[in-house]
């Protein structure tokens, strides 16, 4: 299970990415940020884009992989197929990144 303790903090990027989605019409970014419940709104946005960042990044890739079907005599009497988890590659961060 994920918890905020195995992720790094909410970053400016963060916030700015999420105040670009929720697009507030007539407010500039410090605007949204003074406001108390737009500003509470902006950290959750900014904390589920982080998770999802996150989670993509850490994702392990899942690999079909063919294997004999044994009878219950042992003796194989086919094909199955078994999806297993691949290698880890670990992504870039997706949001703030320079690539």
């Amino acid at each position: 299970m994920i918890t905020a303790t195995h992720m790094p903090s909410v970053t400016e990027d963060h916030l700015q990415a999420a105040y670009t989605l929720l697009a507030f019409k007539g407010l500039t970014f410090t605007q949204a940020m003074a406001h108390p419940i737009k500003r509470r709104v902006i950290e959750v946005c900014a904390t589920s884009l982080r998770t999802d960042e996150y989670t993509r990044s850490h994702a392990r890739t899942v690999v079909p992989v063919r294997r004999i079907k044994l009878g219950a005599d042992g003796h194989p009497i086919g094909w199955c197929t078994q999806l297993v988890r691949g290698q880890f590659n670990p992504q870039p961060d997706l949001i703030g990144s320079t690539v």
